[in-house]
């Protein structure tokens, strides 16, 4: 178990990260933030050698790869999970590591728990699923939020952008960046393995979201991919996560 007061969020500058660093900021102040952006480790002992230098007690991984490279999936969002895991392990750290419902087949009705076993596709969703090592405190979500970029899906609702409608029931980077604190409060510096759903208690589609927002934008086409997160908390329903969200944004909390 370590001893240190250092929180170590890989993957800060992303839509995730950015949003778990301010909800520490204004939550859990207690913690010392170490907030690694910049560099991209293509070496697992480059990966391990940086961690030893933090020291860190707590390490959460928003870091993920979303393009067209296997490679770089089987690396960043397969491997580098596990190395992580190995130095959390051995150094007596809290490992949090932020995985994906889409892990699981697309079903516009079923409800997918944590004992449920994976059936993954993609590259993508090949080493999202190796990445959940099993020393790790897992988060699967499906999540949304204001990026940097202006790509991500609540971004493009707010601007009237087109966007692919479907079934969701996911949250926000503001109520998975408070849970999350939630979970280093109660753990932090102590190893803990579990997987956890974080999931919205109602199902919307996103052409529902979108008229939520009073945004004036209409779905380009139907996409039946939803995958639904069960045996999750009781979050509040999308629509108060979208109005604390916006509060959040206007308290500069983004």
């Amino acid at each position: 178990m370590s001893q240190s007061n250092k929180v170590l969020i890989l993957g800060a500058s992303g839509m995730l990260g950015s949003q778990v660093a301010k909800a520490f900021e204004q939550y859990a102040p207690q913690f010392k933030l170490i907030l690694q952006s910049k560099e991209r480790f293509t070496r697992s002992v480059d990966l391990f050698g940086y961690l030893s230098q933090t020291g860190a007690s707590t390490v959460i991984n928003c870091i993920g790869y979303l393009g067209r490279d296997p490679a770089l999936h089987l690396m960043i969002n397969g491997c580098m999970p596990r190395v992580i895991a190995d130095w959390c392990d051995a150094n007596g750290a809290l490992c949090i590591h932020i995985s994906t419902n889409a892990i699981f087949e697309p079903h516009e009705t079923r409800l997918w728990f944590p004992e449920d076993q994976p059936s993954p596709h993609t590259p993508y969703e090949v080493a999202k699923a190796f990445g959940e090592d099993p020393r790790s405190y897992i988060f699967r979500a499906s999540f949304i939020g204001i990026s940097s970029t202006g790509r991500g899906i609540l971004s493009t609702l707010l601007k009237g952008g087109q966007f692919v409608n479907r079934t969701w029931n996911g949250v926000t980077v503001w109520a998975l960046a408070k849970r999350i604190i939630d979970v280093v409060n109660h753990f932090h510096g102590e190893p803990k393995a579990l997987i956890e759903h974080v999931h919205s208690p109602d199902v919307i589609t996103f052409n529902g979201l979108a008229k939520h927002l009073g945004s004036s934008s209409c779905s380009s086409r139907s996409e039946n991919d939803a995958r639904l997160l069960g045996g999750g908390l009781k979050f509040p329903t999308i629509s108060e996560q979208i109005e604390a969200y916006r509060d959040a944004l206007n308290n500069d909390c983004y």
